[in-house]
């Protein structure tokens, strides 16, 4: 009984709209954030950047 309350749980759309705007976010944040960190300071800092980010339009070929 208290499986087939938590598949119950985890079917119902609160949990799964919950789970979903979760990865989402970490989807966002590990894809998307670096870019935009990168070009940011691209233009700043490129020596300091170039030891953890390959160069430049390689770095947006992986990550498209």
């Amino acid at each position: 009984m208290i499986v087939n309350a938590n598949i119950k749980f985890l079917l119902s759309s609160e949990s799964v709209n919950a789970t979903y705007t979760f990865f989402n976010k970490t989807l966002f944040f590990l894809i998307f954030a670096p870019n935009l960190v990168f070009f940011h300071y691209s233009k700043v800092d490129t020596k300091m950047w170039a030891r953890f980010f390959p160069p430049h339009k390689s770095f947006v070929i992986k990550r498209l």
